[in-house]
């Protein structure tokens, strides 16, 4: 509760020591060590193994629990198991067991101990109800034991010599239980020192089959939290890379048989996946990709997808094992892998078939199923995000807002479901960041000026700041509608803190080649966009130098050849841009650059025009570069 880092410093053994005790004193007691009353309130009803809901103070339950001592015993009577659950029990870690082996240990020692007192009590009350039985059958036989106190001399002195050897002999077999006891201890304390100095992990059959569900939990973890965009929960990679540790020391034991030692290699390239290391995954499997199973290859897919086209076969392979995947899981990886062959298809500049398999999967998506309240935040928006950004890749604004707005209305509806846990909330509440950012600019682009800002204020109010950095990415742009909105109700100081605020979140670079890319290309976005602020405060200096600084990320992301984002999105800007400081240089007299941007202007209209005929827009954007450098000459 006061310090969860402490995990990494292999403090959680003692954490476990106490949990029995908690768990050993309410099986004994029926009622929680320390604060009962506060902790039944939030238990989870017999028959159940969670309850929802629940939002927990941390720094609190930890002060309330220093607090108070443990309740006083009313149903166990053994001193010897009080003291060691009490023991258990200690606030201060030092002064409980090192960990459950040690208690294990002085738990037997104890028992055995407890056991031969028990046996030694028995044979003292025998000898006692002798001794007695005796004494009355002498005082009713007083007479006759008199007279014949002469001949049972002997057979009374045998007596007492049998006696004081039986109790010898017990007292012996005593001594040597106690040897033995302790001898079994040292030889364990022996064996554990031995397995420490060797460092081998030897498992069980049915070690074995629980550390082969770990990658259930794994992938899911992966899938829910990991992707290539989506946040992470906080110490994951921490965690996993200690898990990784652990792998490594399965395979390179020579206490596993070559079986087992494949098994786990099969599991560390499922970790792999899991931390973004896919080259490594391959390896490690020998790019026999078969052997990840539907779930593990589907995510290496969908991660590598990102950068390039996936090859036929491996798709066709996930495809196969996905059939073989229990439950509503089957319908979300066929999804995933529906996402990674499109991503394929615009890669190979198939566009238009592109978008024809994913308006099909967004009509797809929109009807999966969800297990728990806040579920469709790991998956729907995710695969309609990126049919949108595809959308918008290929030029269909129109498709892409359809997504959006679909989008950020399931999200308001997820948000407002009672009892969500924190952790999803917060997935949520990113998630509805990332996609009104796109339709938050489109709002704004088509003249919704208020409808656009009420949406990116909104999406600001539930998380202002964040250190992932594709949520940095969309807050950056969300202040850049609100800026642009500011500037257009002639607010101009407004609009130019707005502005600077976003940039100040774009700064990098950002880790990851995709996450950098999208980093440069909205970076030069709000470049531009404070150009035009800078102009419409006269400041024509500061216009030029900071509109040719976006023009030149904008030529650079042009220059890469990659995809993400799309030419015809930097295009689109570059367009409107160059006619931006075309204008602008009329206004300042330079000829030789007006001209410049001029033929730039037409160059990337032309482009666009090309890709789609058929958009109004395009042709505008030609018609209006065109009159300006007429009316110049």
């Amino acid at each position: 509760l006061e310090d969860p880092s402490g995990l990494y410093l292999e403090q959680g053994y003692r954490w476990d020591v106490y949990a029995f005790g908690v768990l050993a004193y309410r099986l004994l007691e029926g009622a929680f060590p320390r604060c009962n009353e506060s902790f039944e309130d939030v238990a989870p009803r017999p028959g159940s193994h969670d309850k929802e809901g629940i939002e927990t103070d941390f720094s609190g339950v930890a002060a309330q629990l220093m607090q108070e001592e443990v309740r006083p015993w009313a149903r166990v009577q053994d001193e010897s198991l009080k003291g060691l659950i009490m023991r258990c029990l200690e606030l201060k870690p030092e002064k409980r067991f090192r960990d459950m082996v040690e208690f294990c240990d002085v738990w037997e020692k104890e028992s055995l101990v407890a056991r031969h007192a028990s046996e030694m009590e028995l044979i003292a009350r025998k000898l006692r109800q002798g001794r007695a039985w005796k004494r009355g059958l002498s005082w009713g036989l007083g007479g006759s034991l008199a007279a014949c106190l002469a001949l049972g001399g002997g057979w009374l002195s045998r007596e007492y010599i049998l006696e004081q050897a039986y109790e010898q002999a017990v007292t012996a077999r005593s001594e040597a239980k106690k040897k033995e006891a302790i001898a079994t201890a040292a030889s364990s304390a022996a064996e554990k020192e031995r397995e420490h100095l060797a460092e081998s992990l030897k498992l069980s059959e049915a070690e074995v089959s629980i550390l082969s569900e770990s990658r259930q939990w794994i992938l899911n973890w992966s899938l829910a939290e990991g992707g290539d965009e989506m946040p992470i929960l906080v110490g994951r990679d921490g965690r996993l890379e200690l898990l990784d540790e652990q792998y490594q020391k399965l395979v390179s034991s020579r206490s596993n048989s070559e079986k087992w030692r494949r098994q786990w290699q099969i599991e560390r390239a499922l970790l792999a996946i899991a931390r973004d290391k896919g080259e490594l995954a391959r390896e490690l499997v020998a790019d026999e990709v078969d052997l990840l199973g539907g779930r593990g290859l589907t995510t290496l897919l969908l991660k590598e997808s990102v950068d390039k086209p996936v090859v036929k076969e491996e798709l066709a392979i996930a495809r196969n094992l996905v059939k073989r995947v229990d439950g509503d899981d089957e319908a979300w990886l066929e999804s995933a892998l529906d996402l990674v062959e499109v991503r394929g298809l615009e890669m190979n500049g198939q566009k238009d078939r592109a978008l024809r398999l994913l308006a099909e999967l967004g009509e797809r998506v929109s009807n999966l199923p969800a297990a728990t309240p806040g579920a469709s935040t790991l998956w729907r928006p995710r695969l309609q995000r990126e049919a949108a950004d595809v959308a918008d890749g290929a030029g269909r604004e129109e498709l892409a807002r359809g997504f959006r707005e679909a989008m950020v209305a399931d999200l308001r509806n997820d948000l407002g479901t009672k009892g969500l846990a924190r952790s999803v909330r917060d997935s949520l509440e990113e998630q509805f960041i990332m996609v009104s950012e796109g339709l938050a600019e489109a709002m704004y682009s088509s003249g919704q000026l208020d409808a656009a800002r009420k949406l990116s204020e909104e999406a600001l109010r539930l998380k202002p700041e964040s250190g992932h950095p594709r949520v940095k990415i969309a807050l950056a742009v969300h202040y850049a509608v609100i800026g642009g909105c500011e500037r257009e109700a002639g607010e101009t100081a407004e609009a130019l803190a707005s502005i600077e605020h976003g940039l100040g979140l774009l700064e990098g670079p950002f880790e990851g080649a995709v996450a950098e890319r999208w980093r440069r290309y909205r970076e030069g976005m709000l470049k531009w966009q404070l150009a035009g602020v800078l102009g419409q405060a006269d400041e024509r200096a500061r216009e030029l130098a900071v509109g040719q600084e976006s023009l030149s990320i904008m030529r650079e992301l042009l220059g890469s050849g990659e995809n993400r984002p799309s030419p015809i999105q930097v295009h689109h800007v570059v367009g409107y841009l160059c006619g931006d400081l075309a204008q602008a240089c009329e206004s300042a007299n330079e000829k030789e650059l007006f001209e410049q941007m001029i033929d730039q202007a037409i160059e990337s209209w032309s482009f666009l025009r090309k890709s789609n005929p058929t958009e109004p827009e395009y042709a505008e954007g030609l018609v209006w570069c065109e009159s300006l450098r007429g009316s110049k000459l």
